[in-house]
């Protein structure tokens, strides 16, 4: 019977030995995401404004930082990635440059559109959107223009239908929700101790389309542009003991054993 309980005692004391089976944990991550320079039609933004048959078009640069939470699987053990399903914007501010716009008639007059300390954030009105692969539906989130102001005014005789207007941002805001398929790219960058790094980078399609009465009917209307954006985040890892110490404890405990048995 003392032979038998050893050999027991010693088959378990085996199994700890074993390395876990990889686990996947389901987990929700915030992280901070920073627009990256602006380039080509990447993080600048043509719009186009047009009032009374008349239009003109500037181009921004856009600079700041998106606020996001991802939903994803991840091995706790090793730190390994699984799959990102969800992706959450729950904010941050998109700094538009100064906007200059001349609807100009020629000697008949015509409006300008001047668009100053302009800012956007980020919505997903119903969260998490799904993400698939590294795809994602831009339907699923907003992009929400909500700081600075729009001021209009006529000049001469065609402008003579424009009063001069303020539009406030924070209390009209532009909203605008794009039908294409964004990116979303999460890799491991490393393990220290028991804590893993993970970068992410995040392509957004972007188009306005939205109008204002001030008046007079101001179509505001954008070109397909991308924001991009980058940031990281990290994640706890699971002490797994080393075999040398898993060994050392159990042969400790496996003497202790043997000799109880023996005095019995």
């Amino acid at each position: 019977m003392k032979q038998i309980s050893l050999i027991a005692f010693v088959l378990c004391s085996f199994l700890l030995l074993l390395p876990p089976a990889a686990q996947a944990a389901l987990v929700t991550a915030d992280t901070t995401l920073t627009f990256v320079p602006a380039s080509g039609n990447t993080n600048r933004i043509t719009l186009t404004v047009e009032a009374i048959n008349l239009s003109d078009s500037d181009t921004a640069t856009v600079s700041g930082n998106i606020l996001s939470r991802l939903t994803l699987n991840y091995d706790p053990f090793t730190g390994s990635l699984g799959s990102v399903t969800g992706l959450e914007l729950r904010g941050g501010t998109a700094h538009i440059s100064d906007l200059n716009f001349d609807l100009d008639a020629g000697w008949l007059g015509g409006a300008t559109a001047e668009g100053r300390n302009l800012a956007a954030s980020f919505d997903t009105p119903s969260p998490p959107g799904p993400v698939t692969g590294t795809s994602f539906p831009t339907s699923a989130h907003t992009v929400i223009m909500n700081a600075g102001t729009l001021h209009v005014e006529g000049y001469g005789v065609a402008g003579a239908a424009v009063p001069d207007t303020d539009i406030n941002l924070a209390n009209d805001p532009l909203e605008a929700s794009t039908d294409a398929t964004g990116t979303l790219n999460v890799a491991l960058a490393g393990v220290s101790e028991l804590v893993a790094t993970y970068n992410v980078n995040l392509s957004l399609p972007v188009e306005i389309h939205e109008s204002q009465d001030v008046g007079v009917t101001v179509n505001i209307d954008s070109s397909a542009s991308t924001f991009v954006a980058a940031g990281s985040f990290t994640l706890p890892l699971t002490v797994v003991p080393e075999p040398s110490t898993l060994i050392c404890l159990v042969g400790m405990a496996a003497m202790g054993i043997f000799f109880a048995l023996r005095r019995k």
